[in-house]
């Protein structure tokens, strides 16, 4: 059978889902590999991706029952009752947050492979390089792709699509690739997200640009569209044009804010700048210092003009030693808006999300080069200091630096030691990491 593998953790449902079948439809038998020159019913030119000319990965980012629940076929009915009536579907389904994520390969000779990404938000934007070497150990049991009329999948039968429009319905998104299975010609279950193949030709999102990057925002894929030295914008497939977006994800930087303080003037500047600018404030929070992490802020506003309405939500935190500001804002265009209805239905989910991201890091500070993000030049002047000796690994263990005990999460002379590995650690310093290695004995 294909059996699913968990990467990450999920209390209260790990061992369900490791042993977990999650296409209990499709039983699995050994098929001859899939032909190439038919297309799918749907899919016109998503058809090449099924070429077999190279591994496809099928980045599933929402899964919508429509008459039959496939993960009831791997999982207790009870708990998916459990976890959904307490508003924790995204442990049983990807439902567009980081929490969930599946990945499924098709490789080449006709075997297929799938993984399921649970609570492991590093892993939620893999490229096809890290898929490959992820799926290189995967398990081959067996379980076949083909592409005739439909797509097939051990003998489970799947119509293929790209979505030209939102599908207000199942909750597709314009640009996604559309994998229903299908039973009696009726598409029974959905999965939405992007395939993605070598050579940038995947389908269900734009070919990535000069910097190839991208972000994963309460379910949705965002890619890069341009920057400045302090300032980077992202928003969705199908809305490359920045002047006619409806969903946005910006990343600001303050170089010259490095402690709370200043971060809590710059939110509050921030504030009354929007109400400046006419803005109704509707909520404003702050997020106490404690001993692991300094003070975060959050403002939700909307503005309107003639042209459009605009939500903006925004949270204010430290991330690499320095103030960052991640904002997601949602347009709506035409005259006189009214973004009330939208407003209830988004307002807590979109809230809970932004506070609860944690991809800030990962773009405060790239290259900037033709497309790519905005850097620091300045280089960071380390004190002098020696690693000495080794206490423990990962996460949990310490060391001697300067002939001083610090353990990971603690600093010396201003370096907060990260992690420690063999014969290292990974420390950071204004923002700046390094790997030290032990001093060579005299």
């Amino acid at each position: 059978m294909n059996k699913t593998w968990l990467v990450g953790t999920s209390i209260g449902i790990t061992c369900l889902l490791s042993i977990a079948v999650v296409f209990a439809l499709l039983k699995t038998h050994k098929q001859s590999p899939r032909t190439t020159e038919s297309s799918t019913a749907e899919g016109g030119p998503l058809a090449s991706a099924f070429m077999g000319k190279q591994n496809t990965y099928f980045k599933v980012v929402l899964e919508k029952p429509n008459g039959i629940d496939v993960r009831s076929l791997a999982l207790p009915k009870a708990y998916i009752d459990k976890f959904e009536r307490e508003g924790k579907g995204e442990i049983v389904r990807a439902l567009r947050t980081s929490k969930h994520y599946c990945y499924w390969a098709f490789f080449m000779n006709g075997d297929f492979a799938t993984i399921d990404i649970v609570n492991n938000p590093s892993l939620v934007n893999l490229s096809y390089g890290q898929l490959e070497e992820t799926f290189s150990v995967a398990p081959r049991d067996g379980t076949t792709w083909q592409m005739a009329r439909n797509l097939r999948i051990g003998d489970g039968e799947y119509s293929v699509r790209l979505l030209e429009a939102d599908d207000v319905t199942t909750g597709g998104k314009a640009g996604e690739a559309e994998l229903a299975v299908v039973m009696d010609g009726k598409k029974v279950y959905y999965y939405y997200g992007s395939l993605i193949q070598k050579d940038a030709s995947g389908f269900g999102g734009p070919r990535p640009d000069a910097a190839g990057t991208s972000l994963t925002f309460a379910g949705a894929e965002y890619f890069h569209r341009w920057s400045n030295d302090s300032q980077n914008e992202f928003t969705p497939a199908g809305q490359e044009d920045l002047d006619r977006w409806t969903d946005m994800v910006t990343i600001l930087r303050y170089r010259n804010v490095a402690e709370g303080e200043g971060l809590a003037a710059t939110a509050n500047a921030v504030l009354e700048n929007y109400k400046a600018n006419g803005a109704m404030v509707l909520k404003t929070n702050s997020v106490p210092q404690t001993e692991d992490r300094p003070a975060e802020h959050f403002v939700a506003a909307v503005f309107s003009r003639p042209e459009f309405s605009e939500a903006v939500f925004a949270r204010f935190r430290m991330a690499e030693g320095f103030g960052s500001c991640i904002i997601y804002s949602h347009r709506k265009y035409g005259r006189k808006i009214d973004m009330s209805a939208w407003l209830q239905k988004n307002d807590p989910l979109i809230e809970k999300e932004l506070m609860s991201w944690e991809q800030i890091h990962s773009f405060s500070s790239p290259k900037h080069n033709e497309g790519q993000l905005s850097a620091d030049k300045e280089t960071t002047s380390w004190p002098a200091i020696s690693l000495t000796g080794l206490i423990g690994a990962g996460s949990g263990g310490g060391c001697l630096i300067n002939g001083q005990v610090v353990s990971v999460g603690e600093r010396f002379q201003g370096v907060r030691i990260v992690e420690v590995k063999t014969g290292a650690v990974v420390a950071e310093f204004r923002g700046e990491r390094r790997v030290l290695k032990m001093a060579a004995r005299q």
